[in-house]
């Protein structure tokens, strides 16, 4: 056949039209999952499906406007549209499975292969690892440990096994810096993957590698302008370092971010930061008055800190549950029985502490290792003058959970330890509790504890001022 006739009758089978259009779609759609993939969550894996998807449909465009395209008429029966889509969805996802990378040079599964997390069958098991809270249930803790075991067993070497590795050790076992080295090994491959990143980062701060978590998110940040977790992780590190003009500068960064890229997600735990921020230097500004319309809780602790009894007990009125978190674990009748204490209501505050101090200890029943029982019941305790019990409580909490063993938490254990202390009295072991959590990366700047009605016993005590003076606009 000529070239000449050949060019025709593509042509004339609109065989060049089709391949045009089919381009500038699949172009579009690659683009699309690209920009997509990071805050849609979309796996290499997936990626690289798709990617195969769009090249098989791109020849089969060709082989169906060549056979059906005589004359112009592009047409496609239901069963040959069938067959196609079987044909396409079964090219797809074969090759994932059978291990395809997109760097067929180097070695399968090695940590200079190009595949990311999710690849290879071995990241779908990092989801096992994250179901692990704060204290696993047995259960949940077993379905962890076989997840690490199956992934170490498929690929020992690959990003995907030391991320799901260093994942658990650092949620179930509290092993942060062996959690940093099963992860370090991955970062040549996962170095822009904004997962592994913040995971990194967060794990950098529990072994009190401040600074090395400042880069990390710092670069994924400047990196991926979509990430808006990077600058806000990025911001609330810098305020436990108490470097407040670049704190305010990676959480401004996040408006614009927000605003850009991701308007409908709405700026609360953004602008709970900024909230963070003002307490910390001792203000009432907007974003903290933000903050409290954002939660009862955020209220209760904005009412409190300006003495306004009357609505911390309204915002009490609200909570439809305790204070929960990774950190922290408050029922509402101890919140309640505290407004009731600072507003002068012993007889109320005695009854709401007793059915907190009731509940802590049914919880520790069942969980005797959960720093947060502990530091709660604690403090119900020192509400009720039970003084022994009391630092008991917050000694053990630390005992758990120490500050130099876990640096992000562990400074919270300490600071309520001194609340403990104040409220039982004990001033001189408040004040050196005070000096030691005060002299670590935290939040409980001068401004935070002068303005925290737990230490309101203590506040005009010359020991106390000159403690606030001494730690006052102290920067890490």
């Amino acid at each position: 056949m000529e070239p000449a006739s050949l060019l025709e009758r593509l042509t004339r089978r609109k065989v060049w039209q089709w391949a045009v259009a089919y381009l500038g779609v699949a172009l579009a759609i690659g683009g699309l999952v690209e920009f997509s993939s990071q805050p849609w969550g979309i796996s290499p894996s997936v990626q690289r499906s798709i990617h195969i998807i769009l090249v098989t449909g791109f020849f089969l465009t060709l082989v169906l406007a060549w056979f059906r395209g005589e004359k112009g008429r592009q047409r496609v029966s239901g069963p040959e549209a069938v067959l196609l889509a079987v044909i396409v969805l079964a090219g797809g996802f074969s090759l994932p499975l059978l291990g395809v990378r997109e760097d067929a040079d180097s070695s399968p599964g090695s940590l200079d292969s190009a595949e990311g997390v999710g690849s290879g069958g071995v990241g779908d098991f990092s989801t096992d690892v994250s179901f692990a809270g704060v204290h696993p249930d047995p259960d949940c803790e077993e379905r962890a440990r076989e997840a690490v075991e199956r992934a170490m067993e498929i690929d020992s070497t690959s990003a995907d096994a030391r991320f799901v590795l260093g994942d658990y050790l650092y949620r179930i076992e509290g092993d942060y810096e062996g959690a940093l080295d099963a992860l370090d090994p991955a970062a040549g491959v996962l170095r822009w993957n904004g997962d592994y990143q913040r995971t990194r980062a967060y794990i950098q701060r529990m072994a009190g590698r401040w600074e090395a978590a400042v880069t990390t998110l710092r670069d994924q940040a400047q990196h991926d302008p979509t990430d808006v977790g990077a600058p806000t992780q990025l911001g609330l590190c810098l305020l436990y370092l108490r470097r407040f003009q670049e704190a305010d500068s990676a959480l401004r960064s996040v408006d614009e971010r927000l605003t850009r890229w991701w308007p409908s997600d709405g700026y609360t735990e953004h602008r709970l930061n900024l909230g963070r921020m003002e307490r910390m230097r001792g203000e009432t500004g907007p974003f903290r008055e933000w903050a409290a319309e954002e939660g009862e809780y955020a209220g209760w602790q904005l009412a409190m800190a300006r003495e306004d009894w009357p609505a911390a007990l309204e915002a009490n009125s609200r909570m439809t549950g305790p204070l929960a978190n990774v950190i922290a674990y408050h029922p509402v009748p101890l919140l309640t029985g505290w407004a009731h204490q600072a507003a002068g209501d012993t007889e109320a505050a005695q009854e709401d502490l007793r059915a907190a101090t009731r509940a802590l200890e049914a919880m520790l029943a069942e969980d005797p290792d959960d720093t947060r029982y502990h530091e709660s019941l604690g403090l119900a305790y020192a509400g009720l003058g039970l003084a022994d019990e009391a630092v008991r409580e917050g000694e053990r909490a630390v005992e758990l959970q120490p500050p130099d063993r876990n640096h992000l938490h562990g400074p919270y254990r300490v600071y309520a330890l001194a609340a403990i202390r104040a409220q039982v009295g004990d001033t001189e072991g408040a004040l050196t509790e005070l000096d030691r959590v005060m002299g670590m990366p935290s939040l409980f700047t001068s401004e935070w504890v002068e303005n925290d009605f737990l230490f309101a016993s203590i506040r005009d005590d010359p020991r106390f001022k000159e403690l606030m003076k001494k730690h006052r606009g102290q920067v890490f």
